[in-house]
């Protein structure tokens, strides 16, 4: 029996909480977890087709021995995965409580930058709370709505961050190539910064 959008909403909190590290060290933030709901990031299973780019490039880059320089994240199934993206301090943080990735014609797209701006206070008081050190920001990039927001919750959390980064949402061919490579320099600079 298919859950309905409610009963959905709730498990997708209920596994954001199960996967939320005492401590947060790498805060990675996205504008909303995606419309197709085998696709979000903290289901204990992949998709067996067409399996999210954002998912293949966090798993390989993460898995790849020469960014990390050890086996930290060597495991057989995403499950595992996201066990050990927890244990080493890790979070996948979406501004928008629901998904807005569907809403692109000019008038849906004022309803989704009012939902994403309705994400501000709560993004701000997350990094109040969590004080992360190290964040990522992937973005579809709508009129530069969640860069803003993002650079906004910083200031007004008073965080000090060690490492910034922003990089697009790895969408289409040219954005999976450039985001691997800003998430794979992004960590390598955190690791060095943590030795």
């Amino acid at each position: 029996m298919e859950m309905n959008d409610k009963e959905y909403n709730l498990k997708c909190e209920e596994l954001r909480e199960l996967n939320l590290p005492d401590e947060i060290d790498f805060l990675y933030i996205g504008e909303s977890r995606p419309i197709e709901r085998d696709h979000f990031f903290y289901l204990p299973y992949k998709p067996e087709k067409n399996t999210p780019p954002l998912i293949t490039i966090f798993e390989k880059i993460y898995t790849n021995k020469t960014i990390l320089d050890e086996d930290r994240f060597k495991c057989s199934t995403w499950g595992k995965f996201l066990e050990l993206f927890k244990s080493n301090n890790c979070y996948l943080y979406d501004v928008c409580d629901s998904p807005v990735n569907d809403l692109e014609s000019p008038k849906e797209l004022k309803i989704r930058k009012e939902i994403c701006l309705d994400g501000e206070n709560k993004l701000t008081n997350f990094l109040k709370t969590e004080k992360p050190k190290y964040i990522l920001v992937f973005i579809k990039g709508i009129d530069n709505v969640i860069e803003d927001i993002v650079e906004r919750s910083i200031k007004n959390s008073g965080i000090q961050l060690i490492e910034f980064k922003q990089s697009v949402f790895p969408r289409w061919k040219r954005d999976k190539k450039r985001f691997e490579e800003d998430l794979s320099d992004f960590l390598v600079k955190c690791l060095k910064n943590q030795s």
